[in-house]
C-alpha cells in the first residue's frame, strides 16, 4: 500500500507484538518506503483515540482494520468511520470469524460481537458495503 502512496502520504501500521517490526521494517527499507510508514505499538483502539484526539477526523481515505477477536469492534467502527473522509473505504478483516459466524452452536464472545456489529453496518445508512468471502471475510464500507 505504501508503494502507491504520493511522496508525502503516510499509512499508520498498528502492531501489537514489537517482533513483528523488525520483520516489517526490512520489508519497508527493501522496498523504500520506510518514511512513509509511522508504526504504532499499542491497541487498535488507542490509536484510533490518539488520532481523534488530535483533530484529524474526516481526514482518511482509507482504513484497513482487523477486528476479528476483539469485543469492542463496534466502538472501534464508529471510531473509523469518523476518521474517514466522505468517499473514504474502511476495509474491515475477519467478519466471518473464519467461518464461525455461519455455524449455529453457541459462539465465543468475540464471534457474537462481530455478529452483532455485522448486522448494525447492514443497517448504516452512513455507508455502501460489500462483503468479500474469502478466508476470514473481507467487509468494504464505502462513505457517504
Amino acid at each position: 500500500m505504501a508503494l502507491i502512496l504520493p511522496p508525502d502520504g503516510k499509512l499508520i501500521a498498528n502492531l501489537r507484538d514489537t517482533e513483528d517490526i523488525s520483520c516489517a521494517k526490512e520489508y519497508w527499507s527493501e522496498a523504500g518506503v520506510e518514511s512513509k510508514i509511522d508504526v504504532k505499538v499499542q491497541s487498535e483502539e488507542q490509536t484510533l483515540d490518539d488520532l481523534l484526539s488530535t483533530g484529524q477526523a474526516g481526514t482518511y481515505d482509507l482504513i484497513s482494520i482487523n477486528l476479528a477477536q476483539q469485543l469492542n469492534c463496534r466502538k472501534c467502527y464508529e471510531k473509523c468511520l469518523r476518521l474517514l473522509r466522505s468517499g473514504g473505504i474502511l476495509a474491515i478483516d475477519g467478519v466471518l470469524c473464519s467461518g464461525a459466524i455461519l455455524r449455529m452452536s453457541p459462539k465465543a464472545e468475540s464471534v457474537q460481537e462481530m455478529h452483532h456489529l455485522n448486522k448494525a453496518i447492514l443497517r448504516d445508512a452512513r455507508i455502501y458495503l460489500s462483503i468479500l468471502p474469502l478466508a476470514d471475510g473481507l467487509m468494504l464500507c464505502f462513505k457517504l
